[in-house]
């Protein structure tokens, strides 16, 4: 058995998320059935890990075996052409087997955009599309609070955590684009959670527009009493951007 490690990007506004789930469309699914007829038997991906309904990839990667070794380059070209036109392969290597796509990830990182703009039909399912006046240097400094290592409890809907809602924030940051009026929301750290980053961002935003000060972030990480906040950013605005090895 040879174990490939690939790589795969994806528009999710027509998905149900990346893992396969009962009558739905799924990224997973259709890279599964798409490797299964170029190789003609059945093939199952794991991935880094899951994204939502609706959230885009840029680079997502996942690992599945082969009996014996084939020509990577012809199985990607041989899958593009089977798969829908927002999901590509962009690249496959041989890897060691006991290489794994979610357990040896060492890091992520998400970026999310978000446009201080009217509705916009050619990128409405791409970012979101603010309709509020922000602070944006105001959101630019309480982003940093998230960095360090937090029980982000509050900031996820997962029902529960083995390592107890603990992750380390490696670097938080916004840039501003005034020419297209666009704020760019990155976040790396060593994981993140269901609705972690749409949540940090909705916060975020929340401050922007005044309706909460910088002390709801630090009020709301580490508390042992849960309570899972009310803002959470919508989905079109989210990109996992690199998962690092």
């Amino acid at each position: 058995m040879v174990r490939v490690l690939g790589y795969c990007t994806y528009r999710g506004t027509n998905f149900a998320g990346w893992q396969i789930q009962p009558h739905q469309d799924s990224v997973e699914e259709y890279i599964e059935r798409a490797l299964s007829q170029v190789l003609n038997q059945p093939i199952y991906i794991t991935g880094s890990g899951r994204t939502d309904s609706g959230v885009h990839a840029l680079s997502q990667p996942f690992h599945f075996d082969l009996e014996k070794k084939v020509d990577l380059k012809k199985m990607v070209y041989a899958l593009n052409c089977l798969l829908p036109e927002d999901i590509r392969i962009n690249k496959m290597k041989y890897v060691d087997s006991s290489f794994h796509a979610r357990i040896n990830a060492k890091a992520k990182e998400y970026v999310y955009y978000l446009q201080l703009s009217s509705k916009d039909p050619f990128v409405y399912d791409k970012v979101y599309l603010c309709p509020y006046h922000l602070n944006v240097k105001a959101m630019a400094k309480a982003i940093k609070l998230f960095i360090g290592k937090h029980n982000f409890s509050c900031f996820t809907s997962k029902t529960e955590d083995f390592v107890g809602f603990m992750r380390e924030i490696y670097s938080a940051n916004i840039k501003f684009d005034k020419e297209r009026q666009l704020v760019i929301f990155t976040f790396k750290g060593n994981g993140f959670m269901r609705y972690m980053v749409r949540y940090m961002v909705g916060t975020l935003i929340e401050i922007g527009r005044g309706k909460i000060d910088s002390t709801f972030i630090p009020t709301h990480l580490d508390q042992p009493q849960r309570a899972i906040i009310s803002f959470k950013a919508p989905p079109q605005g989210l990109y996992l951007k690199k998962v690092y090895y």
